[in-house]
């Protein structure tokens, strides 16, 4: 039974980037210098999960996880790939525009605050502004609509001041911080029907090069799809190897309500070689479907296993997994529900 993925139609940081149109426009050219003294923001360099040495901000999103046969293309290993690559698209947008908007004058400074602001206008309206909590922490909310008097809130959130250290290879410069990020797209939806429906949130931690991202998504859609209630978690360490944990839930099975649970538990290297374990229950199914899977760097299943036993399905030897993959526990995690409390900041990496 072929398992697919949830689909988007557009990226939601084409939706994101489009906003700063309107500020670009009032203030003048993008390609100005960066404004001092204003609190540093995140680079998207910071948070980014590569794949395979890519981060795909371009890749398209849609895709479909089928059963394959051993020595075919590996429909677990383009999930993984498509879903970083993904996440990555939506975190470029948001820092991306914050970039472009504090790369302008604040309009309105002042002792631990700073604004940025479109003229008044009738048809659109952009306003920024970031805050000193404390000397630990920098607050930052972002609003959108017609007007002054007629706007909402579509993102806000925290992050700490962010210290720049080497990174592991010396090859460039990292920053060390943490955040939180909410994203309501609700909102943003009641000026622009055609956008995305429902609410994001990203939180994220970055420390002597390990990065750790969480995403949560509520009721998010484009209209066209079923609407994804999902988290993400993911892992990348100064090697390049990369982790994620997926729960989510969706009409994985194509067949109509009610939805399946879908959980997944992946691992790979730089060289793009993978393993996995992934769980499809609830639904329409009778019983749960467990999938453990390796591929090559090509995506190429080298070995898979199922429970129940798929025959047409199964085969090669887990010897052949990368040996580096092979020493890791992948087990096909129990699905966790979204709640109020996930995603939290990360804990501190035994890697860091």
């Amino acid at each position: 039974m072929p398992l697919a993925t949830p689909k988007l139609a557009m990226s939601p940081s084409l939706v994101l980037l489009a906003l700063v149109s309107s500020l670009a426009l009032s203030c003048g050219p993008t390609t100005i210098e960066p404004v001092p003294d204003i609190p540093q923001t995140v680079d998207y360099d910071t948070v980014k999960i590569d794949y395979a040495g890519q981060d795909g901000v371009e890749q398209p999103q849609a895709g479909t996880l089928t059963g394959a046969l051993v020595g075919e293309s590996s429909g677990l290993a383009e999930f993984t790939r498509k879903t970083v690559f993904g996440t990555n698209e939506i975190m470029y947008g948001v820092f991306e525009l914050i970039d472009r908007i504090t790369a302008y004058p604040a309009r309105q400074p002042q002792e631990g605050r700073w604004v940025w602001e479109t003229p008044p206008r009738a048809d659109d309206y952009l306003y920024l502004q970031i805050d000193a909590v404390d000397a630990e922490t920098f607050s930052y909310s972002l609003r959108w609509g017609n007007s002054a008097q007629d706007n909402r809130e579509i993102f806000s959130g925290w992050f700490t001041p962010f210290e720049t250290a080497d990174s592991p290879d010396d090859a460039r410069q990292d920053q060390q911080g943490e955040g939180l990020l909410y994203l309501d797209f609700d909102a943003f939806h009641a000026y622009d029907p055609t956008s995305f429906e429902g609410k994001m949130a990203i939180a994220f931690r970055a420390r002597n090069g390990v990065r750790q991202v969480r995403v949560g998504f509520d009721q998010f859609t484009n209209g066209d799809n079923e609407p994804l209630n999902a988290i993400y978690r993911y892992v990348q360490l100064p090697s390049g190897r990369g982790r994620l944990v997926f729960f989510g839930r969706g009409d994985f099975g194509e067949d109509g309500e009610p939805h399946e649970f879908f959980s997944v538990d992946a691992a790979w290297l730089p060289d793009a070689q993978g393993r996995v374990a992934a769980r499809i229950e609830g639904g329409t199914l009778s019983q749960p479907v467990v999938v453990r899977q390796c591929w090559d760097a090509s995506e190429t299943i080298v070995w898979e296993e199922s429970q129940p036993t798929r025959p047409l399905h199964d085969g090669g030897s887990p010897d052949a997994c990368a040996a580096t993959l092979r020493a890791l526990t992948i087990d096909p995690p129990t699905y966790e529900p979204p709640n109020g409390r996930d995603p939290e900041v990360p804990e501190a990496h035994p890697s860091e």
